[in-house]
């Protein structure tokens, strides 16, 4: 499946059609072991990861970045901004491990196979993204109501 993994069709299955050509380079320098910059990765950090099916590293990023930023006060939101900017270098690249990974599950299928279960296992998952900004958007609005005195601030 070594040869395969540049393969147009499979990169398209698993990515779709609308960012292929940005995914289609950025893979072949990914398996050149080189980096290539994200701008929406950047910006959206975590949520482009959960967007992007990485649960596990979008959670993590998630959890750095609103911890450092709710609680380490200007420090933190240097944090976040590192963190911010490391996930447009190598977000892109947990995908294209998670491309990785799956191709291997399915070096044994015939071709038509590889695509459709590439095409089950890739693409977006928007629900998970609200889930995510609900999520954290409920979360921090509780702790600035705790911060700032919870019922007590009513009496």
């Amino acid at each position: 499946m070594k040869n395969n993994i540049l393969k147009k069709e499979y990169i398209e299955a698993f990515i779709g059609k609308r960012e292929l050509k940005w995914y289609e380079k950025a893979f072949e320098k990914y398996e050149n072991n080189e980096l290539k910059f994200n701008l929406i990765a950047c910006i959206f950090s975590y949520l482009y990861l959960i967007y992007r099916k990485c649960y596990k590293a979008g959670i993590i990023i998630g959890v750095i970045i609103f911890f450092s930023s709710t609680f380490l006060g200007e420090i933190g939101n240097i944090i976040s901004l590192v963190v911010s900017v490391l996930c447009g270098l190598y977000g892109p690249k947990f995908v294209f491990i998670r491309y990785k990974e799956n191709l291997e599950r399915f070096e044994n299928l015939s071709e038509n196979r590889v695509i459709a279960n590439l095409k089950l296992v890739g693409g977006f998952d928007i629900k998970w993204v609200i889930g995510a900004v609900l999520f954290t958007g409920i979360f921090n609005k509780i702790l600035m109501f705790v911060s700032h005195g919870g019922y007590e601030q009513f009496k």
